[in-house]
Parts: structure tokens; sequence; C-alpha cells
């Protein structure tokens, strides 16, 4: 889902004359308090596979 909201956000600015604007990500969202998946360990995988994921610079084709 990343990748295509991340998409989606490079195409608007490209077609609207900002392509070169640099796109920083503040943040992902995770689950919080009441979730029963918000836990340390899913946390943790869920952090991990997102850095993996976004430093290996696959998944969108806008990269």
């Amino acid at each position: 889902m990343f990748d295509a909201n991340y998409d989606t956000l490079v195409w608007a600015l490209e077609k609207n004359g900002f392509g070169n604007l640099p796109i920083i990500v503040g943040e992902i969202g995770w689950p919080t308090d009441g979730d029963r998946n918000a836990n340390i360990v899913y946390a943790q995988r869920f952090n991990q596979g997102s850095m993996s994921h976004i430093l290996g610079g696959r998944g969108t084709p806008t990269q």
C-alpha cells in the first residue's frame, strides 16, 4: 500500500509541475493501544520490514 500511495503522490506532483520536489515520509502508521496486534514483536517486524523495503529501492516504478 505504501508503494501505491507514494506513486500516486509522485505522479500528482509531476503532473502539477513539482516533479523535483523532495518527498519526506514522516509517518507510515502502526496500530496503537487497544489493537490486539499492537505488540512489540509485530511492531519490530513492521518497522524492520518497512525500512528494508524502502532502503532496498524496490517495489515502486517511480524510484
